[in-house]
């Protein structure tokens, strides 16, 4: 099963292994958002290509739908 990452208001452990998820609070800046997951990568011990977390598999973890996504000025009213 591919580890997947995910982001809670309420994090009471930082990996749930019958999901194969990693766990980062909510709200995270995108620096603290990549060092959460390098964290949790490094104590479960899985691979690091560089400054990239990768699953078990090898693959890249994906972390971008978790960092809000900046203002551009083009948004109407503030909507997101």
């Amino acid at each position: 099963m591919c580890m997947r990452v995910q982001s809670a208001t309420r994090v009471t452990r930082f990996y749930d292994p019958d999901t194969a998820t990693i766990i980062i609070p909510a709200g995270l800046c995108p620096t603290l958002t990549l060092r959460a997951v390098t964290a949790a990568v490094a104590e479960l011990h899985l691979p690091m290509e560089g400054d990239t977390p990768l699953c078990w598999c090898g693959e890249p973890l994906t972390v971008s739908g978790l960092i809000p996504r900046q203002r551009d000025g083009e948004d109407e009213h503030g909507a997101a």
